[in-house]
């Protein structure tokens, strides 16, 4: 059996093309399969991450296959593995797997649906020695099968194997044949990620820093959902002008709950306030800024990229914390600008605090690229609220 490779190289994509072919020589036939098996070593120490800051070096199989996209980190492959319902093979039309994390990955191709893909840990049979990986380190596999079939005397199969090994960039990814623009997590906010990404790479062309690209394109997202956040401070707003008489209710009712909600009711309906109101807009918004989040989160783009002064790559944590920090001092100055609703006085000054610090210090181990977007997006809003108030109530102090 003569074998031959063929290497093209595309730089420009992060591509090898791999032609393999297969020459039966003899005088008998021979069976063959062609498969390629990609792999990575996970540093199991670098792959923990928090609820709220997923890790930058957790490995995963990933597999497009049919209609759907597989994609297995360790935890679950070895709950699979131990599992004979759970599969970690799928042979129905596989288009190309790989491995990744979550900026890179190496991937093959599959002409015609290959013969399937399998993900595995560790090593089989005797492919590469056991003392290979470094002990704290996890061998991510996934082998993708090609083509098989016998060769006849002197008849040649020739299969060519586009490989991938690079960032995941959505424009890359899309323009490969196969397509792998699936390896780029935006969850359910695809629609409205793949957009935002767009804009923000469009913001970099015009000024090539990604921090400014974050803090425009917060700007004009909280342009467009102007009217919403607007009814919002709105009815926000109408609540203050309603806080001296609900004090005074709270103050002459404050032994009597049930004729303190029946007064609190009246005086909302005599005024036309509607203390619920302004959770419509929010709840509107929210996928809108889940769109955003999961957008700087998965924009291999922040990778090591420098915003400035002490922020030198906008995927990992602000170094000195200061961003964070400053996130919850202004969250509790907005936090004393919302209006009362009623409750207990001793919650709601507890609440003024626990809630920013908690927030603040969620905040302490995201990317600093994403704490750039919640802090600016909150001065913003910040802005919008104060202005809305003078606005409104000229007469009353803003902040109380």
């Amino acid at each position: 059996m003569q074998i031959e490779r063929v290497y093209t190289v595309r730089p420009k994509d992060y591509g090898v093309d791999v032609t393999v072919r297969l020459t039966n020589q003899g005088a008998a036939p021979v069976p063959y399969a062609l498969s390629t098996l990609l792999r990575a070593a996970q540093n199991d120490e670098e792959a923990s991450g928090s609820m709220f800051s997923p890790p930058l070096f957790a490995f995963e199989g990933i597999c497009k296959h049919g209609g759907d996209f597989e994609r297995m980190p360790v935890k679950s492959l070895t709950d699979a593995l131990q599992d004979d319902d759970e599969p970690t093979r799928f042979t129905d039309g596989v288009r190309w797997a790989g491995v990744d994390s979550r900026y890179f990955m190496v991937s093959a191709g599959a002409a015609e649906g290959g013969t399937g893909c399998e993900f595995f840990l560790g090593t089989k049979a005797a492919e590469v020695a056991v003392d290979a990986v470094p002990p704290g380190f996890t061998l991510v596999s996934t082998r993708v099968g090609l083509a098989d079939g016998q060769l006849a005397p002197g008849q040649t199969v020739s299969q060519m194997v586009p490989l991938y090994g690079g960032p995941k960039k959505l424009d890359v990814l899309q323009g490969r044949e196969p397509a792998m623009a699936d390896a780029i997590d935006f969850g359910f906010f695809a629609p409205i990620s793949v957009p935002m990404l767009w804009v923000m790479r469009t913001i970099h062309g015009w000024l090539p820093n990604w921090g400014l690209a974050i803090i425009l394109l917060t700007v004009l997202v909280k342009l467009m959902t102007l009217p919403l956040t607007h009814k919002q401070y709105k009815s926000m707003a109408a609540m203050r002008k309603v806080q001296p008489e609900l004090k005074a209710l709270q103050a002459k009712y404050k032994d009597d709950k049930v004729r303190l909600q029946q007064e609190m009711m009246a005086l909302y309906k005599e005024h036309k306030v509607n203390p619920l109101s302004g959770c419509l807009p929010m709840i509107l918004m929210m996928p809108i800024y889940f769109a955003l989040y999961r957008t700087i989160y998965s924009a291999v783009e922040l990778y090591q990229a420098d915003f400035l002064f002490w922020i030198k790559d906008l995927s990992q944590q602000d170094p000195y914390y200061i961003t964070p920090v400053l996130l919850g001092v202004l969250m509790v100055f907005q936090t004393r600008l919302n209006p009362s609703t009623g409750g207990d006085p001793t919650q709601q000054k507890i609440m003024m605090w626990v809630m920013p610090i908690m927030f603040s210090g969620m905040m302490l181990f995201l990317p600093s690229g994403l704490v750039l977007y919640i802090f600016v997006n909150t001065i913003l809003g910040l802005v919008q609220q104060v202005t809305l108030y003078k606005r409104m109530m000229p007469q009353q102090p803003v902040i109380s």
